[in-house]
């Protein structure tokens, strides 16, 4: 977990899966999530390009979310792969 500074958010925590209890564990423990979509990308079977984890799979957190493409060029001098922006705006 890491503070965030100045911003005001207070404790932060990159989610996982196994780490859902906590963030609903107990109120306070927890200020902002920091999600990392390309962690849970799968090929897409019916087109180039990736899927997304689903829409609203975190929803059930009350905290604040943060969107950290770690695998995201977006910006760079590569371009990304096929579908990678669409799957990262998803």
């Amino acid at each position: 977990m890491s503070t965030t500074g100045t911003t005001g958010l207070g404790v932060g925590i990159v989610w996982w899966p196994p780490l859902d209890a906590l963030c609903q564990e107990r109120e306070g423990l927890v200020d902002v999530i920091e999600a990392e979509p390309e962690a849970y990308w799968v090929p897409a079977s019916d087109a180039p390009g990736f899927r997304s984890f689903p829409a609203g799979a975190l929803a059930h957190l009350p905290q604040p979310k943060l969107l950290h493409g770690v695998g995201a060029p977006l910006g760079g001098t590569c371009a990304p792969p096929d579908g990678h922006t669409a799957a990262l705006a998803a």
